[in-house]
Parts: structure tokens; C-alpha cells; sequence
């Protein structure tokens, strides 16, 4: 492990900053553990005198978790709410972690 190892996995490891999830994949159904970091948008947005209400999120995972992780894959949350992988954004310049934009999800 290096430096760069070590730091992310401690910032995953801290409950102050990432949380507990169960990702479903959208492709083989299989579910497993995660940690992420969210990183929520700014719910309201006003644009002249029209507001548009954003129920999008991103998240933040180590590869060295979900490293398949594509559209379509499902996040559930310990307080029951599900969000849907809509996009993969960016894997960063460290090549340990993936962001990915969600929404929640529904059927």
C-alpha cells in the first residue's frame, strides 16, 4: 500500500465522512458492501423567476470496491431510499476512485 492507498482508504474508513451502502448491479443482480462519499448538489436552483428542484446526487467509491460500477446499478441506503447510477463522471486523477452522478430511483 502507499500513500495515496492509505489516505483514501482512511478517508472511506471515517463514518464523519462516507456512508454504508448495498450496490445492486444493474447487470448480474449480485449485491455487496460499499462505502461512498456523497456529494449532493445544490437542491434548488433558480434561474430567472423559474426554480428547478435537482433530486440528483453524486457519490464518490473506491475501485478497489466496486470497480465495475456502470449505468444502471442501484445504491441502497440503511434508511431504505434507492438511488439509480444514471452516469460515470470522473475517475480521478489517483485512478482509486470513481464518481458517479444517481437519482432516485423509481420504478
Amino acid at each position: 500500500m502507499n500513500a495515496f492507498s492509505g489516505a483514501v482508504d482512511a478517508i472511506f474508513d471515517d463514518p464523519n465522512m462516507a456512508s454504508d451502502v448495498t450496490w445492486r448491479s444493474a447487470s448480474s443482480g449480485n449485491e455487496r458492501p460499499a462505502r461512498i462519499i456523497q456529494k449532493r448538489h445544490q437542491p434548488d436552483i433558480v434561474v430567472r423567476q423559474n426554480t428547478f428542484e435537482l433530486d440528483a446526487i453524486l457519490v464518490d467509491v473506491r475501485l478497489s470496491q466496486i470497480p465495475d460500477g456502470e449505468v444502471g446499478d442501484s445504491l441502497l441506503f440503511e434508511d431504505g431510499s434507492e438511488f439509480e447510477i444514471t452516469r460515470a463522471v470522473d475517475t480521478g486523477d489517483i485512478g482509486r476512485v470513481q464518481t458517479f452522478e444517481a437519482q432516485v430511483y423509481e420504478p
